[in-house]
């Protein structure tokens, strides 16, 4: 239940507003490290494992403390027990939809498809999508550009942090969440050329942990098409 709520916010309202956005907290926390460490393998390794650290404590410390006044909420003062069970699901929600993004993922596409002209595609794709420049992108690049990125960004942003919730709670999809904002800052142009150890540290986690929860959703969806498969088959040698 606290999947489809998180869902319908992010449908009605979208992303949180900046100064409460805790992706945004962790882009700041990465930013400020990649200019003051060495640009080594340890160093991006202890700046990582520290960011980390706070993020599945932080995490645990909001999912415990739902948990306990969700617990210690008299039921008295609530209508019934399936309202107790919504609040609890809904401030589960609340929490874990920052850590997800479809909304914006899917605004950002089609800004690029709406746009009036060629020079504007271009614009909204590096403003949104790619981050580099695009201005000598022909009309085929830049709608290929917006169909690759959104693909990706739809395994970072959306799959991924849904997988890591299911399987491990706030927690895990926080951490997965770290991890992916780590590879996209350390893990830039610049960030190669002057940090290398940073780099290599970021990306390496976040292609890992984004490559098991895509395997997975991958298994999951040939199941089901063997699953359909074999039914299919049954209904057929019945009929026949």
């Amino acid at each position: 239940m606290s999947i489809a709520l998180a869902w319908l916010i992010d449908h009605w309202w979208g992303e949180p507003p900046v100064r409460l956005h805790p992706v945004v907290w962790m882009g700041a926390y990465l930013r400020a490290v990649r200019k003051r460490l060495p640009p080594t393998l340890l160093a991006g390794a202890l700046a990582w494992l520290i960011g980390a650290l706070f993020v599945i404590i932080t995490a645990s410390l909001l999912n415990g403390l739902f948990v306990t006044l969700i617990h210690q909420w008299p039921i008295s003062k609530l209508p019934s027990p399936i309202s107790h069970l919504f609040l609890a699901n809904l401030f589960l929600a609340i929490l874990l939809k920052p850590l997800f993004a479809w909304r914006a993922l899917r605004a950002a596409g089609q800004a690029v498809l709406d746009a009036p002209d060629l020079p504007e595609a271009q614009r909204m794709v590096s403003w949104h999508l790619v981050s580099r420049d695009t201005s000598n992108l022909s009309a085929g690049e830049v709608y290929g550009a917006t169909i690759e990125s959104v693909t990706e960004n739809l395994s970072d942003s959306l799959v991924a942090p849904l997988f890591y919730f299911v399987i491990g709670g706030l927690p895990l999809a926080a951490l997965y969440r770290y991890a992916n904002t780590a590879d996209a800052l350390w893990g830039s142009f610049d960030s190669v050329a002057a940090c290398p150890g940073l780099s290599t540290f970021a990306d390496g986690l976040a292609a890992g942990s984004a490559y098991l929860a895509a395997r997975w959703v991958d298994h999951a969806f040939a199941q089901c098409g063997a699953a359909d498969e074999c039914g299919r088959g049954g209904v057929g040698g019945a009929v026949g």
